[in-house]
């Protein structure tokens, strides 16, 4: 990454607050999501992350950011294991983990049956989590599977009828034979509602 020297100065002080964090994991957090929004090297937050974990293994929070960092950086099967890390020390809201891990699988290491299943593991702690039925119908659907697909879009719905890509991907599973098909109408109304 090229850099002026600005950006350099800017680098360098964020590089000595991460040094001076070592056990203060809020400032961790706020550093190296400040790296992650500038587009800088990940590098020094990652060891940051490793550094505060080694000695405070129990951490779950931090395990759960430092696979968050990991994933941003490109160390996809890393960060899988990292969030299986938080989800053994207990992380709160476990079914984001295992949608973040679904969502690895799927769209960088090409597993999608490890995707589907950490999907699964997501429903099973929150039957109402949209964002698995989201995703489940995006699979679903990768897969050729319009009535599923739909099926999954559909259940989104129900618990955020507001999601306008479930509802356009919803659309996009369904076979319109009709004017007055209540699908166009529902499309119809939300296209109006957010003009």
């Amino acid at each position: 990454m090229k850099m002026n020297s600005q950006a350099r100065d800017e680098l360098e002080r964020f590089q000595s607050f991460l040094r001076g964090a070592k056990d203060n994991l809020s400032v961790i957090d706020q550093v190296a999501y400040a790296l992650q929004q500038r587009s800088f090297p990940l590098d020094q937050a990652l060891k940051a992350y490793g550094d505060y974990l080694a000695t405070h293994p129990d951490s779950a929070n931090a395990a759960f950011n430092y696979a968050w960092y990991l994933a941003r950086d490109g160390q996809f099967e890393e960060a899988v294991a990292m969030y299986r890390r938080a989800l053994d020390l207990d992380v709160n809201q476990p079914e984001e983990v295992h949608l973040n891990i679904a969502n690895l699988y799927m769209d960088h290491l090409g597993d999608n049956g490890k995707a589907r299943d950490a999907f699964q593991q997501a429903l099973e702690l929150n039957p109402h989590y949209s964002g698995a039925h989201y995703n489940l119908g995006n699979l679903a659907e990768q897969s050729g599977n319009r009535n599923e697909a739909a099926g999954h879009f559909e259940k989104c719905l129900e618990i955020d009828p507001a999601n306008q890509a479930a509802l356009a991907r919803l659309a996009d599973t369904h076979r319109f034979k009709e004017n007055d098909d209540p699908l166009l109408a529902r499309l119809v109304e939300s296209a109006q509602a957010n003009q």
